[in-house]
């Protein structure tokens, strides 16, 4: 209590009511987030995620010092770009991009085929996936690839049945898409 005799808000812990959460949401959260790492229930769950949030904006709080500008030329400099992008490093920047936001799974490159791994921890366990980048899924024909030292292509743009429409892509597809759109998955047995 404070000198005046009234409740400090934020003192301790606090009792939250949460309304309008579908119940479909709340169950999905259950399985994919809490039960996988959270072993003392939703309220660690929602206070390790509130804490995550909170150091995230502190971090990139300090781009917000650098000097931004409203210059309607370099904007349409940086559209125009953003709209042209055909080469490998839009796919890399995009998939990584979308990545930043995945708190388990990380990319690491090496200097030879394949790309790199995708590396994903579920609760205490990890696993693993061979990546390719490519700007386009038959680009990893081209190249020469071999798919079984592969598990994932990971492309601008799934061509493969247009390049190839007689035969199957050998290996599932992440299409990354732009940034307007967000990126497909193709299971091997679809593409």
């Amino acid at each position: 209590m404070a000198e005046n005799g009234q409740k400090k808000l934020f003192e301790g812990s606090v009792n939250i009511t949460i309304y309008d959460i579908p119940a479909g949401l709340l169950h999905e959260f259950g399985k994919r987030v809490i039960e996988p790492f959270y072993k003392g229930g939703i309220s660690e769950a929602i206070r390790d995620l509130m804490l995550k949030k909170v150091e995230e904006r502190k971090h990139s709080s300090v781009f917000d010092a650098f000097p931004w500008k409203k210059d309607e030329s370099l904007l349409e400099k940086v559209d125009k770009l953003m709209r042209r992008r055909e080469y490998e490093d839009y796919t890399i920047f995009k998939f990584g991009s979308d990545l930043a936001f995945t708190e388990d799974i990380d990319l690491v490159f090496r200097e030879k085929y394949p790309d790199g791994f995708l590396v994903r921890r579920i609760g205490d366990e990890f696993e693993a996936l061979n990546v390719e980048f490519e700007e386009f899924s038959s680009t990893f024909k081209e190249h020469g690839h071999d798919p079984k030292e592969c598990d994932l292509i990971i492309c601008k743009q799934h061509d493969w049945k247009q390049e190839y429409p007689n035969e199957k892509c050998p290996l599932a597809v992440y299409e990354v898409g732009s940034y307007e759109k967000q990126g497909t998955f193709y299971p091997k047995e679809a593409c």
